[in-house]
């Protein structure tokens, strides 16, 4: 992992640390947090500037954005994570290519880290143009609960180091 990623796997310990889980509901989900759900499942890609055939998107409206350009495009998927821009961690969404290349329709230039759920055709449906499958507390909590299904993700990416040491 580089620097950049290496920050990132430390942020979702230091946010995983912050908000322990609490109560006998959320003692028996599968995961604790949108964080801890990132750090088992997510997937780092590699940051690349936005091609030339594809245009910057509407500002501050990522996850449409991704959304948008990949249900227009068979070779792109769906990602949602955590991406480094400009030095701020941030929820973000973006696509990816087969490859694990980043393609951002939304940043002005690429981030230096990105590390996000890669969702596949089980993502049906836009999501809620605001803040997205793995913000909005309808579409999390049955995901922290039960997990995600089986088909849910692409088979993209890197996975995370285990640890940060």
């Amino acid at each position: 992992m580089n620097s950049d990623e290496i920050m990132v796997v430390e942020e979702l310990h230091r946010l995983i640390s912050l908000h322990p889980v609490t109560g006998s509901r959320r003692a028996s989900w599968r995961h604790g947090s949108m964080h801890e759900l990132l750090l088992e499942r997510g997937r780092f890609f590699l940051p690349a500037e936005r091609p030339d055939s594809v245009s910057r998107l509407k500002q501050k409206a990522c996850f449409e954005n991704a959304f948008l350009l990949a249900s227009q495009s068979s070779e792109l998927v769906y990602v949602e994570g955590l991406a480094v821009w400009s030095g701020l961690y941030l929820h973000h969404a973006w696509c990816v290519d087969a490859r694990g290349v980043v393609v951002d329709p939304t940043w002005p230039e690429a981030g230096s880290a990105y590390l996000g759920l890669p969702f596949g055709p089980w993502v049906a449906e836009p999501p809620c143009f605001g803040p997205g499958l793995i913000e909005e507390r309808s579409q999390l909590y049955p995901l922290l609960e039960s997990g995600l299904p089986p088909n849910a993700l692409v088979d993209v990416g890197r996975q995370p180091a285990s640890s940060t040491a």
